[in-house]
């Protein structure tokens, strides 16, 4: 770590902004059941779904000594995720399970910030890379 005041100034700005942000672009779902349950007096009900989500970045590389656009783009994470579930019948008792796998927010974030940080490590001049 540099000493305080040894510090260098930064030579590139990364600009960004969030301009697309849908948890829940799209999806679905859906049960499926039975009288008297789907397979007998034991399973009552299927139930399953899908949902995708997206999320949209607009980037900017910027020369702090001069103030000029280096680089700009737009980059897009999408996820999806599923979920499945199941109700139990008993003569007498019933009771539910649902589960979900991946939450499709968090997975579009990190491919949508993934494909910005190869957009940069790509465009950025080699001079700007240099070592003391």
């Amino acid at each position: 770590m540099a000493p305080i005041g040894e510090l260098e100034g930064a030579q590139l700005l990364v600009v960004a902004a969030v301009t697309g942000f849908d948890p829940s672009v799209s999806g679905s779902s859906g049960q499926a059941s039975g009288r008297g349950g789907l397979l007998g007096d034991r399973l009552g009900a299927v139930i399953g779904g899908y949902q995708q989500a997206r999320l949209a970045l607009d980037l900017r590389v910027i020369d702090t000594a001069t103030g000029r656009i280096l680089a700009a783009t737009s980059v897009e994470g999408k996820a999806h995720g599923y979920n499945l579930g199941a109700s139990l019948l008993d003569k007498r008792a019933g009771g539910a399970l649902d589960t979900f796998a991946r939450t499709p927010m968090e997975q579009a974030i990190r491919n949508a910030i993934e494909e910005a940080v190869n957009f940069v490590a790509s465009r950025t001049p080699p001079e700007f890379y240099h070592y003391h």
